[in-house]
């Protein structure tokens, strides 16, 4: 009987082992550190966030360029050059160092930006739309939203979705009466 007793009773080493990883269990079930651990997970994911937002490391707020809209431009005036019409993405890369300010005032002077820009179009020849490289009107652009912004903030002009509308084609789309038929 007295090797039984031995066997049952563990020696004093593990029950010492036992006896710690209880205790500390017993205290981890405790509420006051069931909240205390909550509470700090929480505050480090806000702390987290809020620094993602004031850092404003967003993919959209590197990449530097904006969108302005979809713009046109309609030859009314002069005859003697081919294209007739022209619609277009516009965008701008704004210089890296006022990135945010150039941002802000995008925003602040939207409404104005779009009208100088339109203004600028209305004033434009069709031979502006004939360059591949478009850099004359590109310039052109550039310095306007500069002017609109008071402020030299765009570093580059970017046109996509370029559609030109050209006499050639416009008269391939007419009867032989100047109707226009039907695609």
């Amino acid at each position: 009987m007295a090797e039984r007793e031995k066997e049952e009773k563990p020696s004093e080493e593990e029950a010492s082992k036992k006896s710690k990883v209880g205790s500390w269990g017993a205290r981890l079930r405790q509420p006051l550190w069931i909240c205390v651990l909550v509470g700090t997970t929480v505050v480090a994911h806000g702390l987290l966030i809020m620094v993602h937002a004031l850092t404003g490391s967003s993919a959209e707020n590197t990449e530097g360029e904006v969108s302005l809209g979809r713009f046109g431009f309609m030859n009314t005036v002069d005859q003697h050059n081919s294209v007739v019409k022209a619609d277009f993405q516009l965008h701008v890369r704004l210089l890296d160092q006022i990135d945010k300010a150039a941002r802000k005032l995008l925003t602040d002077r939207k409404y104005r930006v779009q009208q100088d820009v339109e203004e600028l179009l209305r004033r434009a020849h069709g031979a502006d739309f004939e360059d591949p490289s478009l850099s004359e009107l590109k310039r052109q652009l550039q310095e306007t939203v500069n002017q609109s912004l008071e402020l030299r903030a765009v570093d580059e002009v970017i046109i996509t979705e370029l559609a030109i509308e050209t006499r050639q084609r416009q008269a391939n789309d007419t009867d032989s009466g100047g109707h226009r038929l039907a695609r």
